[in-house]
């Protein structure tokens, strides 16, 4: 992914790849939702969650 956003000529390429890898992920649960952060501003709806790394 981080190759191909580099690769992107401009944003709108790398908004589209963003958004189409996001509607590959699975869609969290109302509860893993409420435990997350809003991100507000965007077109969509979006949260994120901090991990540690593995």
């Amino acid at each position: 992914m981080i190759e191909q956003l580099k690769q992107a000529k401009n944003w709108e390429d790398r908004y589209r790849l963003i958004i189409q890898a996001g509607k590959n992920l699975p869609r969290p649960s109302d509860n893993e939702l409420a435990q997350m952060q809003p991100i507000t501003g965007c077109e969509a709806q979006m949260w994120f969650q901090i991990m540690p790394k593995k």
